[in-house]
């Protein structure tokens, strides 16, 4: 799902000193659940990556059409519980 590109949408997990992964929205909230997790403040590395572009496109018509909300539009054109391909 990721690759070594410069451009995209970066993965938003954070890696502490011993590997310790912390996925949050933020760096801030990152660097909060790392200071919850070990007591006090640790560097933390960005994972480098980006998703991929088909799954980066594969968001534009959930966002378009107000997800994670659950509006009339979503449930008209994405009427399913699971995605499969």
């Amino acid at each position: 799902i990721s690759r070594q590109l410069w451009w995209g949408h970066q993965i938003p997990a954070w890696y502490g000193p011993d590997g310790m992964v912390f996925v949050e929205e933020t760096p801030e909230a990152a660097e909060a659940a790392a200071l919850s997790h070990y007591g006090k403040p640790e560097p933390l590395t960005r994972d480098p990556d980006v998703l991929d572009t088909w799954f980066s496109s594969g968001l534009w018509p959930f966002s378009t059409l107000g997800w994670p909300d659950e509006t009339p539009e979503v449930a008209r054109y994405y009427p399913g519980d699971v995605l499969v391909t």
